[in-house]
């Protein structure tokens, strides 16, 4: 599996601008086809959850191997993607009786509620889950001198 962290300037316009079209593509095509983004890439059910020094992605990906998974982390937003093959071969003449598991290219965009550690990031794959865990960024509290008289 492929790790990788992106430091991005919000400072860029043409950067924000491609983020801001990408949640906005995101939030308009769910209304539609509830299944596949704008580029044809479904997206995998993903849980997040936290406690109060770190964070947890969660995405189901049964079927793949941890090759085939490439991470990144662009500041507060996880990127997941990758390909899920059909584990039976596509040259066959198949008919379905029922096609209820997704395959091809896929894209989760996750947008973490907090500010993270790039550094202290970790991402395995194990049983079909993909578990990607992030230490929340520590805001330290300096206290600043107050000024007039205090009773």
């Amino acid at each position: 599996m492929k790790l990788r962290y992106q430091r991005v300037s919000y400072r860029s316009v043409g950067t924000t601008g491609r983020q801001l079209n990408r949640m906005l593509d995101y939030l308009w095509d769910a209304p539609r086809n509830s299944h596949l983004n704008a580029h044809g890439e479904w997206r995998p059910p993903v849980d997040v959850f936290q406690t109060d020094t770190a964070m947890t992605v969660l995405v189901e990906l049964a079927g793949m191997e941890e090759d085939d998974i490439e991470v990144v982390l662009f500041n507060d937003v996880v990127v997941v993607t990758g390909e899920r093959k059909p584990p039976i071969g596509g040259d066959e003449d198949l008919t379905y009786h029922e096609a209820g598991v997704r395959y091809g290219r896929f894209r989760a965009d996750v947008f973490l509620p907090a500010s993270v550690d790039p550094d202290n990031t970790q991402a395995w794959y194990e049983n079909g889950f993909l578990k990607i865990g992030l230490s929340k960024n520590r805001v330290m509290f300096h206290p600043t001198s107050i000024v007039g008289d205090v009773e």
